[in-house]
């Protein structure tokens, strides 16, 4: 069926819980299959059509500047999406694990979640990016900031097996190629300082990534769900977040240098299986084991 919003201004911010949601719409949620949203309206709230499982087709309005943090998340039906020319704000895990097969991001968004806002979208082959937009780009279907310091979005869609960021990018963002079922290989330049939350997390097919010999920060879950076999952490890093690692095909694992900060469960139980192999594995088990220069 159809839900209609009128009305003028933001729109209320809901929550999505194990109970369910909030909306006032809760009830249909797996009925809903067109959103429309009137003139006068400016904002989608926070989980507002998050878990419409048969929304397929949404129409915004022009007054629209903001799409709030899940607010069409899991909404697997969802393939396209037309966003106003108006619309300032995208936030965290908007259209996540959403059905969008490419997405067009106009002159005025200014501002884009920590979040990827497209993470897990698995049929998201295209992201492009008004020549105007003063804040955000797109090189090869890649969503960066516009001065190219922060990868922001490697679609899930994309079917190539093998990927160099470009040189100059410092930091992969939070969630930045999220469960990319296809890439096999990542080559990163020695710009890049940081893995951030989850990086690459759930990119199953992923079995060999150089990590920058300028990596300074590796956070939580960066690496997590891999095929990766052999990890070499550069002398550079200073840290290891929680199961940044968890890599079930893990064989090898060589420091370059001095055992940085890391988190104890940074390996999952992956270190056990190893620990024989190296004497800083072993160290760290150690370190393990009576809590001594590890994150708790």
């Amino acid at each position: 069926g159809t839900i209609t919003i009128t009305g003028t201004g933001d729109m209320y911010n809901y929550s999505n819980t194990i109970e369910g949601n909030d909306t006032p719409w809760a009830e249909y949620v797996d009925d809903i299959t067109t959103v429309v949203i009137e003139e006068g309206a400016t904002s989608v709230g926070y989980c507002a059509f998050n878990s419409c499982r048969n929304l397929n087709n949404v129409s915004l309005p022009e007054t629209l500047t903001k799409i709030a943090a899940h607010g069409f998340s899991f909404c697997p039906a969802l393939e396209q999406i037309q966003l106003p020319a108006g619309l300032l704000e995208i936030g965290s895990y908007a259209f996540a694990y959403s059905g969008l097969k490419s997405v067009h991001l106009g002159a005025a968004v200014e501002a884009i979640g920590v979040q990827n806002p497209f993470a897990a979208c698995a049929a998201m082959q295209q992201i492009t990016v008004a020549e105007e937009n003063a804040n955000y780009c797109a090189v090869d279907n890649v969503l960066f900031t516009e001065d190219m310091k922060t990868l922001l979005c490697y679609p899930g869609g994309l079917t190539q097996e093998s990927y160099t960021i470009p040189n100059g990018v410092t930091a992969v963002g939070y969630y930045g190629f999220n469960e990319n079922k296809h890439i096999k290989t990542v080559t990163m330049p020695d710009t890049v300082e940081s893995l951030r939350y989850g990086a690459f997390m759930g990119c199953r097919e992923l079995n060999q990534i150089n990590l920058s010999s300028g990596l300074k920060t590796i956070e939580a879950l960066a690496v997590n769900h891999t095929n990766i076999e052999s990890i070499t952490i550069p002398a550079s890093v200073k840290s290891i977040g929680q199961l940044s690692f968890v890599c079930y095909a893990l064989e090898t694992i060589v420091f370059e240098g001095d055992v940085p900060q890391i988190h104890s469960d940074a390996f999952g139980n992956e270190l056990a299986r190893l620990a024989e192999q190296d004497d800083k594995i072993c160290a760290i088990t150690a370190a393990m084991s009576c809590g001594t220069g590890l994150e708790a």
